[in-house]
């Protein structure tokens, strides 16, 4: 599915078997200076850490979100709550929902109840299925132009040894079966 939607409408950097390889430039193989050198198109050894310090590089969705037809109209969703610092959200002005901290529409739906009652294994990444759940909510209600979402579940359960979590993680992502949009 994935494969026969993109060529007509976008494109995809990073599939090799499609002659498509990215490599990272900055030799820091971790998430911060790896989403800051995704989102900014370059590598910056400022940025060496993973800490909460604001990026002090523009990226694409700030410079979208500049852009008189684009105000507004960019938002970024992230299960990590890294998120704000990477993509700047004082700076830029973009709406970011990012990590435990959620905003959402109908904060008395069931889902947004439970949502605030939920167990949490990490403190810095919510359940990938919120960040997802929260970003729909978003689109039907304010229907942005441009919607980042970055999901973090894989990469935890990988760090605590999970396997078994992360090919689960994984396998509902690629088949979106976690949830409907409807």
């Amino acid at each position: 599915m994935f494969w026969k939607a993109i060529p007509g409408t976008g494109l995809v950097y990073g599939d090799p078997d499609r002659k498509s390889g990215v490599r990272v430039a900055h030799k820091l193989y971790f998430s911060y200076p790896g989403y800051s050198e995704l989102l900014t198109g370059y590598a910056d050894t400022r940025v060496k850490s993973n800490a909460k310090i604001p990026n002090p590089n523009t990226t694409v969705l700030e410079w979208l979100n500049n852009k008189p037809a684009w105000a507004g109209q960019v938002a970024v969703f992230s299960s990590r709550d890294v998120f704000p610092f990477i993509v700047n959200q004082r700076r830029s002005g973009l709406f970011v929902n990012a990590g435990w901290n959620i905003r959402v529409t109908n904060p008395s739906a069931p889902r947004h109840i439970l949502y605030r009652k939920l167990s949490r294994v990490w403190h810095n990444v919510r359940y990938d299925y919120l960040t997802l759940a929260a970003a729909v909510d978003h689109i039907q209600n304010h229907k942005p132009r441009v919607l980042y979402v970055a999901f973090d579940e894989t990469n935890d359960w990988a760090h605590t040894g999970r396997y078994d979590l992360y090919l689960d993680v994984a396998s509902h992502q690629s088949h979106g079966s976690r949830t409907s949009t409807k």
